[in-house]
C-alpha cells in the first residue's frame, strides 16, 4: 500500500508523555464552563457549556487541532475517523456481546482503557465525560497504528480492525470509508447535501 498522505513528517513517538497536554486541555474546558453557568448559578460539563453557546463545532474542532497538533495528524484525518467511529455524537456506548465496549466520540475500546490509564491518567470516565480528552487519546491511538506499521490506509482501518491478516477486508472497508468523509472534509464540502 502507499503512503498515505495526511500526516505531516513523525515524531519519537516513543516519548507521548502529555500531561501537561491534557493539563492544557482540562484548563481549556474549564474556561469554557465558567463562561456558561446554568440558572442556579452552577458549572456546566464542557459539553453542556459548548452547546449552551452555540460553540460545539468551534469547541470540538479545537480539540481535534490540538490533538492533530500533538500527534502530527491531520486534524482532518482524526475528525473523519470520529465521523466514522460515532457520527460525531460524544457520548456514544457501543456493547460487543463478548462484554468488551466501545466510548466517546472517537470509540475508544475498553481494551486500550488499562494502558491508557497507566500512561496518561485517564480514566474510563474520562474518556466518556471528555470529548476532548477521548480525542486526544483517539489520536494517540492512531499514532500507535502509524508508528507500528506505517503511515498507511491500512494503519487507519487498523484503528477499528486491528492488524491482524484475517482482518484486512474489513480494514479496507472501515478506511475506505474514512477515506470518504476525510476528502470531503479537505474539500470543505459538506458530508450532507
Amino acid at each position: 500500500m502507499a503512503q498515505a498522505t495526511f500526516m505531516t513528517p513523525k515524531q519519537d513517538h516513543k516519548s507521548t508523555k502529555i500531561s501537561p497536554y491534557l493539563q492544557s486541555i482540562r484548563v481549556a474546558c474549564i474556561s469554557v464552563a465558567v463562561i456558561c453557568q446554568s440558572a442556579h448559578g452552577d458549572a456546566l460539563s464542557n459539553l453542556e457549556a459548548a452547546i449552551m453557546s452555540g460553540s460545539t463545532d468551534n469547541y470540538l474542532n479545537q480539540c481535534f487541532s490540538e490533538a492533530g497538533n500533538r500527534f502530527d495528524i491531520d486534524e482532518l484525518l482524526i475528525k473523519a475517523v470520529a465521523t466514522k467511529e460515532s457520527s460525531l455524537i460524544q457520548n456514544s456506548i457501543n456493547n460487543a456481546p463478548d462484554g468488551s465496549e466501545a466510548i466517546g466520540i472517537m470509540q475508544i475500546h475498553s481494551q486500550w482503557f488499562p494502558r491508557i490509564e497507566h500512561k496518561f491518567g485517564v480514566t474510563r470516565n474520562e474518556l466518556m465525560d471528555d470529548a476532548c480528552i477521548n480525542i486526544a487519546m483517539g489520536a494517540w491511538i492512531l499514532s500507535q497504528n502509524f508508528a507500528s506499521h506505517g503511515v498507511s490506509w491500512n494503519s487507519v482501518g487498523a484503528y477499528m480492525a486491528g492488524f491482524g491478516k484475517e482482518n484486512q477486508q474489513m480494514r479496507d472497508k472501515y478506511s475506505s470509508k474514512v477515506r470518504f468523509f476525510f476528502h470531503r472534509y479537505k474539500l470543505g464540502t459538506r458530508l450532507i447535501d
